[in-house]
């Protein structure tokens, strides 16, 4: 009988355990572009040059979004040359999420992500 009960519990237990791990990991993942995306105004100054993100080889080449992400740009997200972020809105998508962001001047500020 306790034999029967535990593999009643572990069958209804683990199969939610694995969905928290996999969204906790897709927190995760969005969290890193995120502060990829924060950190343009950084990176443009010490590149001396603006940046765009405009199409999706801005994308990959600015944000490298995880495998299972895509990410739309809905309003360019741009950058000059001296770190000033001009803001912009992208929407990030994986299984689990679908985050549409806006970031704020003058430094990219994104509000708290949720899930």
């Amino acid at each position: 009988m306790v034999l029967v009960l535990m593999s009643l519990a572990t069958g209804l237990v683990l199969p939610q355990l694995s969905n928290y791990f996999d969204s906790l990991q897709s927190k995760s993942e969005l969290e890193i572009m995120l502060l990829k995306a924060n950190g343009l105004g950084s990176l443009a100054l010490s590149r001396g040059s603006g940046i765009v993100i405009e199409n999706l080889d801005d994308v990959e080449r600015e944000l490298s979004p995880p495998d299972g992400w895509s990410v739309e740009i809905i309003e360019p997200l741009i950058v000059k040359a001296n770190g000033f972020c001009l803001g912009g809105e992208l929407k990030f998508q994986s299984e689990d999420f679908v985050n549409l962001i806006r970031f704020f001047p003058p430094y990219c500020d994104v509000p708290e992500a949720g899930g």
